[in-house]
């Protein structure tokens, strides 16, 4: 019976183990968001602009609309350097270039 007993105790050691060394994993992740929000020259909202943030290294692009408030949102991102241009048809086209994250 006590060998039963101690068998089943290193079992639950180790799936503790294995659960702590699981989630310390998912705990490593490193990411960011940018966030923002598109406005015309007299500061307006800019609703339903187009937003597109392009990762300089990878050419990955992701793709956002802004909201009522002209606001849009990226989330988690992998550090890097980023390129992000906003467009609307009537609007002027806007980049910028430099965002590190």
């Amino acid at each position: 019976m006590e060998h039963v007993r101690s068998k089943e105790a290193a079992i639950a050691s180790f799936l503790f183990v294995l659960l702590l060394t699981t989630r310390l994993g998912f705990s490593q992740a490193i990411t960011g968001d940018i966030l923002g929000t598109v406005q015309d020259p007299s500061g307006g909202a800019v609703p339903g602009a187009q937003v597109a943030l392009t990762a300089v290294d990878t050419a990955v692009a992701h793709t956002a609309t802004t909201d009522d408030a002209g606001n849009y949102l990226f989330s988690q991102l992998k550090p890097g350097h980023y390129r992000l241009q906003a467009s609307k048809e009537g609007f002027q086209a806007r980049t910028i270039s430099d965002i590190d994250l």
